[in-house]
């Protein structure tokens, strides 16, 4: 079944095709519980125009989003306008307190509205209960989480910058007089505003004060109500809306020029245009200085970083104050061009300045184009490459997996579901993954009983003891037929909590972040071929409005499996990982086990028909004991086995016998004859058949009841998988197979 919208083939061309983004995809969806179809392939389709309809939103989305995005500005946070506690106290004292709080609030709004004008900046608000509370509703449950304009949580925006600004001066002056006139008493009031304060500019990244200015503005209006006029209210209360406003724009532009200061962006016959607008404060009339960068300053004691020396080049009165842009006209140029900064003179030009001059120096010149792509001359052919024919398609990398859990707070069960997850995230057409559950009598612990019984050992354990030698990694590799080994641990999982309270807001949050590396060893060497680290985190907020009780290790190992896969797949993509090298080739081992330190005497018939103690003595072989070649079940000896040739671990066990354990250096045409040593209750059976030889005298005719113990003999051997090996030498000086007893009672 192929999706309507992205053409992928999602289930068995006999079903109803999946939903899209409504429509008669939508309908279709909605109308698939016709007669014949079970449950579970109706919610199995439901389930299928669902995850369509995701992919196609997102990939609209991410569409639109590359389409419209815009460059990252500089983020910055305006605090809340204050007054210092001693300037409140005073506009309390002469009942000037109500007027102060106008201007604090007025500049409060204004200074947002100049700062978002300049178009600079990205604004990040202040007051973020209504933010939080609306995330902690997205997170309650009752909303659609797929919903791209869900507020999400953790998700608020940092901020670059901070500014501030502190009313340390306030004074409201008011003067009236009665003057007598043809029409009467007049009364005139003269009201004057005094306003001075400090804006500071903060790096907040680094907690450094940027800049600090001092603005001061003063304001006077007059009022006259003539006799018989009545009026409510006071005309000069305009000059709280005036003197907040214009204290509003000063700060905008301090702060803006702290950051970015005004540049000029064009430069033409003595019209400079820059980078500022009327709504940043621009007027016509105002004059700007000026200034060339010169080289970077550091402070030679602290090594701090002081900006860049500015270098007085020229005069300028603005002109025009537009929407996106500002134009001023040069009154003195000393070599002002594109990229030269502008700084607001509120006082005006200095003494000895003629505002009247008017240079017509221009410094727009012509700019080389930048390079670009090669265009052949009208006529000319660009040569076309030859092309190879398609090359088959490369062998895929087999890779075992494993899975090892060191982290103490990890449940082991959830070991499984990583290595689910890193499987489905690793494989790709150019890697195949080999799974233990796949290949579970590949290594002996797997096997609950019989030759591959396991050891007992917990799986991580034993995971922990093949790997941890490079040798039997190799040989690992090599019999579940990988071309390499990823090893992924999970290293550590551990938890931080936070708690914020700003007398407003107050949350706690506790982040978990899961550890964990992989890394893939040469399946013929052992030899690490590339590794990396994956570290997930997820952080859960509790709030006054919301509480959220959620164990987060699944997705964390999700999370981390992804990552693991995507970095593994690009890195044997880009050929970044050396190729494992070649499986060298398998040579033939030979083992033959014997008991060591325990013979038995030949027991052999005569020309008369007895049977007679022997003087010739017998080597006990071992059958069907268990050989692991590096932690591997290769079989039973004795026997011969393909062996790769180089340092192997070998173990042999079989009931009754103390296991062997050694390292064989393999070379083609080796054969080993080990001798094992029998266990203390096998030692003490053995020993009892041996008092019984003792007791027999050679070349003496055997009673029927010494023969019946022989009996007993040969099947104690037979029942612990043990054998006499007889020497051909001895059976010939006997005649013949037949006359020997232990070839008649052989196990």
């Amino acid at each position: 079944m192929n999706c309507d919208s992205c053409g992928i083939d999602l289930f068995p061309a006999n079903l109803t095709t999946c939903q899209t983004l409504g429509g008669a995809g939508a309908e279709r969806y909605q109308n698939t519980g016709r007669a014949g179809l079970s449950t579970v392939t109706r919610a199995l389709r439901q389930a299928t125009g669902v995850l369509c309809a995701v992919l196609v939103a997102v990939s609209c989305s991410i569409a639109a989003g590359q389409e419209n995005a815009e460059p990252t500005k500089s983020r910055l946070r305006i605090q809340e306008v204050e007054a210092t506690p001693a300037v409140k106290k005073q506009a309390e004292g002469n009942a000037s307190g109500a007027t102060l709080s106008q201007v604090l609030e007025g500049v409060d709004t204004q200074l947002l509205n100049a700062i978002e004008q300049t178009r600079k900046f990205e604004l990040v608000p202040r007051d973020l209960r209504a933010v939080l509370r609306e995330q902690d509703f997205a997170q309650s449950g009752n909303l659609n989480p797929l919903d791209p304009q869900t507020a999400k949580a953790f998700k608020i925006a940092g901020v670059k910058y901070i500014g501030i600004v502190t009313v340390d001066n306030f004074q409201d002056i008011t003067a009236s007089m009665v003057l007598e006139g043809g029409l009467g008493k007049t009364k005139v009031e003269r009201r004057t505003i005094q306003v001075q304060g400090v804006v500071k500019v903060i790096d907040a990244t680094r907690a450094t004060v940027l800049r600090s200015t001092s603005v001061r503005l003063e304001k006077t209006a007059i009022d006259q109500v003539m006799a018989g006029e009545e009026r409510e209210g006071r005309a000069t209360n305009a000059l709280v809306g005036e003197i907040a406003k214009e204290l509003a724009a000063r700060a905008a532009n301090e702060i803006t020029d702290t950051i970015f200061p005004a540049k000029v962006i064009a430069y033409t016959l003595g019209s400079i245009t820059f980078n500022r607008t009327a709504e940043s404060g621009v007027t016509p009339g105002q004059i700007w200085e000026v200034f060339a960068l010169g080289t970077a300053l550091v402070d030679p004691e602290t090594g701090e970083s002081l900006g860049a020396e500015e270098i007085h080049i020229g005069w300028a009165k603005a002109s025009e104050a537009g929407p996106k842009f500002s134009k001023a006209v040069a009154i003195e140029d000393s070599g002002i061009d594109r990229g030269h900064i502008l700084r607001h003179r509120p006082e005006g030009l200095p003494a000895g300045v003629d505002p009247n001059v008017r240079p017509r120096g221009s410094a727009s010149t012509p700019t080389a184009a930048p390079p670009g792509p090669h265009v052949p001359a009208p006529g000319a052919h660009a040569a076309i490459p030859q092309q190879d024919a398609p090359a088959a398609a490369p062998k895929p990398l087999r890779l075992a997996i494993f899975v090892k859990n060191r982290a103490k707070d990890v449940p082991d069960e959830r070991v499984m579901y990583f290595e689910d997850q890193i499987t489905a995230s690793v494989t790709a057409k150019w890697i195949e993954v080999i799974r233990r559950e796949e290949v579970v009598n590949a290594v002996a612990r797997f096997a609950k009983e019989g030759p591959n019984a396991g050891t007992g050992l917990t799986e991580a354990e034993v995971t922990d003891r093949l790997l941890s030698d490079r040798t039997s990694a190799s040989n690992l590799a090599t019999n579940m037929g990988a071309d390499a080994i990823l090893i992924a641990a999970i290293s550590a999982f551990d938890s931080t909590r936070r708690q914020y309270n700003d007398g407003t807001n107050a949350t706690d949050i506790q982040e978990f972040t899961l550890r964990t590396t992989y890394s893939v060893l040469d399946g013929a060497t052992g030899g690490s071929l590339t590794s990396g680290n994956a570290d997930k985190s997820k952080s859960i907020r509790q709030t006054a409005n919301l509480r959220v009780d959620e164990n987060p290790i699944n997705e964390l190992l999700q999370d981390a499996s992804r990552q693991v896969g995507d970095k593994l797949k690009a890195v044997i993509k880009d050929n970044e990982m050396r190729p494992p090298n070649p499986a060298p080739q398998e040579v033939m081992l030979e083992i033959n086990i014997f008991l060591a330190d325990f013979r038995v005497p030949q027991i052999a018939r005569g020309d008369d028909g007895e049977f007679r103690l022997e003087n010739a003595i017998i080597d006990v072989g071992v059958m069907n004991a268990e050989v692991h070649i590096d932690g591997m079940s290769v079989g039973s000896a004795p026997g011969t086995f393909r062996v790769r040739p180089g340092m192997q671990r070998l173990l042999i066990s079989r009931p009754l016998l103390v296991p062997e354990e050694r390292m064989v250096n393999v070379k083609p045409g080796l054969v080993l004859n080990i001798p094992m040593r029998m266990t203390d209750e096998g030692r003490q059976q053995w020993m009892e058949m041996a008092r019984f030889f003792d007791g027999l005298k050679a070349q003496e005719v055997m009673r029927e009841a010494d023969l019946i113990k022989a009996e007993a003999f040969a099947e104690f051997l037979k029942n612990s998988g043990l054998k006499i090996n007889l020497d051909t030498k001895d059976l010939a000086a006997l005649g013949g197979v037949a006359r020997s007893f232990w070839q008649k009672s052989k196990p």
